[in-house]
């Protein structure tokens, strides 16, 4: 009986031990979506802007224009993002809401300073997200609030979106505030965050684009990659599911898709000590537009593209290992194979690994599947010079 008891005795306690006794009304918070860091003209401090949504309670019936959730832009000058977001607190209305935070977005000035000191913030904070993806933008990082977006409620929403659209096909495009601080932890790697540019004409459907990747030793923004090197970074990286690249030859114009790009990395040892890096690239290309090539047969044709593609895949992926040996930023992992599958060598490698990785001789490899090209040269000419 007394077993009893004390079941129903608990079973009434757990009726008054719930609820929730940190619930916030929707209508209390400001939920912020992206946060801009900039380097201020005042010295010593910076100019942080917070993008968000002011909510309000779901009434019954349909909502007016004039009632659904607007875009609001906050900004503060500090030395600190704390300070910024203690600032904010105290002269707005509401409560920011970081849990909902999708990106956060740095200046170039700000990238090329020191961007360890704004990390901090990202790390210790209860109230933030570690997988809150980052970027920087050429230019000043809050050009990208005053954006007009048309297909979102604001534009760090729709950037959100688009890195994440992209980043199915290239991971790579997709850098998080963890893995940054895991790569500035990691020996023998350098890191790149994807910078994007604010396109400023009104009349341009596209507000903003990619235009490469941000190059980082330690904490700073050394460079930039473009074009050209950004592929060639990808092709080196590998995991790739699809990207693209149209090649100009003597014979004519053709577009290709790559998919299912997979790297391969040999290390060549001489007296233990690293000389030269074989870097494998396989690639299943898919031809998605082909002009000119006239006077090839079906035969000659799969061939002639075959050696486009390989000659295509050396040039670029040797020109742009050789500009990171330059920069002398590592950032393929070669130094990270080393340490995780030789920490012996490593002890001796890792003092000197930047100039060691600078010096190391690369051979690129290619093996390239071609599918699709298709069973007729040309629409006008379907059968090829035979």
């Amino acid at each position: 009986m007394k077993k009893i008891f004390i079941l129903v005795f608990l079973l009434l306690c757990s009726l008054f031990l719930v609820g929730c006794w940190d619930a916030r009304e929707i209508n209390t918070l400001f939920i912020v979506t992206g946060i801009a860091i900039d380097k201020s003209k005042q010295e010593g401090f910076f100019d942080v802007s917070v993008i968000g949504i002011k909510t309000s309670p779901s009434r019954g019936g349909s909502q007016s224009s004039d009632d659904k959730d607007k875009k609001i832009v906050l900004k503060t000058t500090t030395r600190s993002i704390r300070d910024a977001f203690f600032h904010l607190n105290l002269n707005y209305d509401r409560t920011l809401y970081l849990q909902h935070n999708q990106i956060v977005i740095f200046g170039e000035d700000v990238a090329k300073d020191d961007l360890h000191r704004h990390l901090e913030f990202f790390v210790r904070s209860e109230n933030s997200r570690m997988e809150t993806l980052m970027l920087i933008v050429e230019g000043r990082a809050d050009e990208v609030f005053k954006m007009d977006v048309k297909q979102e409620q604001n534009s760090t929403i729709y950037l959100f979106t688009h890195i994440q659209t992209i980043s199915r096909r290239v991971k790579h495009y997709k850098i998080s505030v963890l893995n940054f601080i895991a790569n500035l932890l990691t020996e023998g790697f350098h890191s790149v965050i994807p910078i994007f540019a604010v396109n400023k004409n009104d009349d341009d459907d596209m507000p903003i684009n990619m235009t490469g990747f941000a190059v980082f030793r330690n904490n700073k923004m050394i460079a930039k990659i473009t074009d050209l090197e950004a592929l060639g970074f990808v092709l080196l990286k590998g995991d790739v599911k699809n990207t693209n690249r149209t090649i100009i030859s003597y014979d004519g114009m053709v577009s290709f898709d790559f998919d299912d790009i997979k790297t391969k990395k040999e290390i060549i040892y001489k007296d233990n000590y690293p000389i030269k890096i074989k870097i494998t690239i396989e690639i299943t290309a898919r031809v998605e537009e082909l002009l000119g090539f006239e006077k090839y047969s079906i035969q000659d044709l799969n061939r002639e593209l075959h050696n486009i593609v390989q000659q295509e895949i050396i040039n670029v992926a040797t020109q742009t290992f050789k500009y990171f040996q330059e920069l002398k930023v590592d950032v393929f992992g070669i130094g990270l194979s080393i340490y995780q599958h030789h920490p012996k060598k490593w002890n001796n490698l890792r003092n000197d690994w930047d100039n060691i990785f600078a010096s190391l001789e690369v051979e690129i490899n290619p093996k390239v599947v071609i599918k699709d090209y298709g069973q007729i040269v040309s629409i006008y000419n379907p059968g090829g010079v035979k």
